[in-house]
């Protein structure tokens, strides 16, 4: 059968004239585009992107991002981009390239704590972990590292706004705008409630004692932000080129005019305009929660931002069967008390009441009998 998806996704290659590559870095321990099996790798996204109308390519390290890339994702990787690769990618947002970098919670004083950069773009990533306990942002059987992030937590922003239903993030870390930078603007996007915080506590991140409250203030915490260089000029790009030994290389800032590599074509009279969108987790679109709440539309909807369509789909629609229900602590014990008491309550009740109904029937029918006797 024909199912709204595939409608859609045909409607949609209707429209396009073209089709996006996406591309993936690699050679840094970043998630996998492969089979769905492991829960912890982007199979599932993957086969949303090829939906959505995207194609998807592989970079390698210390190479230019190709010129026909629209957008170039940096998936949790688990090693330090190289420098040259980090100029590489400078180059690409200065001359108006999209990236999204996906991160992960690291223990305070682990290094590397950040595997690229993104100072340079205007961005804040803290080393710790981001912790919720409001009872509607938080998921039943888990631990409070799951933030479910609903329309009120989100600030306004085309990415987000046509969302409907709740993202969840597992084990995120903090991503904020840092100190401005003239020419990049830098705005956060996600956010906990009130009673979320930034928990440093090294034991409670690896679950050895449980994570409280103390001297963490509690408050909003950001855990996704984006980035748009208004002004080219604003990114520093250093060389690509290898000079002196490896454990000496530093990188050197281009001269006056001088062009970097990687350079994308621009229309005439077009002033190119970089983005950046960081993500402070990388687990939200993996196996394991892509269809958790509007997760992969929250991805999709960022891929769309960045190559410039002429407007985010919001929710996408995708097969029935595979969505999954999310619920918070508080909607779990509602639907506990739904399940064991209401219900039933509710057929002990009308159980009662057809019982009575027939004793009423079977009493006058009697009492006929008994009239008709007389």
């Amino acid at each position: 059968p024909l199912l709204e998806e595939d409608f859609v996704r045909a409607f949609g290659k209707l429209q396009v004239d073209e089709q996006p590559l996406i591309c993936f870095s690699q050679g840094h321990g970043e998630r996998d585009l492969g089979e769905r099996g492991n829960l912890a790798d982007y199979g599932g996204i993957h086969e949303r992107m090829l939906g959505a109308n995207y194609v998807v390519g592989l970079v390698g390290p210390m190479r230019a991002v190709p010129v026909a890339c629209k957008v170039l994702v940096v998936a949790a990787p688990e090693t330090a981009l190289h420098p040259v690769t980090q100029e590489h990618l400078a180059a690409y947002v200065k001359s108006g390239g999209g990236v999204v970098v996906l991160l992960e919670p690291v223990l305070p004083g682990r290094s590397p704590s950040l595997p690229l950069d993104l100072e340079r773009y205007g961005f804040r990533i803290g080393e710790d972990l981001v912790i919720e306990t409001h009872p509607d942002r938080v998921l039943a059987g888990v631990d409070q590292s799951h933030v479910v992030v609903d329309m009120a937590s989100f600030d306004f922003h085309p990415i987000v706004n046509g969302l409907n239903r709740a993202t969840v993030f597992q084990g995120a870390r903090t991503v904020d705008a840092g100190a401005p930078i003239e020419g990049i603007q830098v705005q956060a996007l996600a956010y906990t409630t009130e009673q979320g915080w930034a928990e440093t506590n090294p034991a409670s991140m690896k679950g050895e004692v449980e994570a409280v409250f103390e001297a963490h203030e509690k408050g909003r915490v950001p855990l996704m932000a984006v980035a748009e260089v208004v002004d080219p000029a604003a990114v520093q790009v250093g060389s690509t080129r290898l000079e002196g030994e490896p454990s000496d290389f530093q990188v050197r800032i281009l001269d006056e005019g001088e062009t970097p590599p990687g350079v994308l074509p621009l229309a005439e009279g077009k002033r190119p305009i970089g983005k950046v969108v960081v993500f402070g987790d990388a687990d939200f679109i993996s196996n394991r929660l892509v269809l958790g709440g509007v997760n992969h539309d929250l991805f999709l909807n960022t891929l769309s931002w960045l190559v410039d369509e002429e407007a985010p789909r919001g929710e996408r629609a995708y097969k029935a069967g595979e969505g999954l229900m999310v619920l918070s602590a508080a909607q779990s014990r509602w639907m506990w008390r739904l399940v064991v008491g209401l219900v039933p309550g509710l057929c002990l009740l009308l159980g009662a009441l057809v019982s009575w109904r027939r004793r009423e029937r079977t009493r006058s029918q009697l009492s006929l009998v008994l009239f008709g006797l007389h």
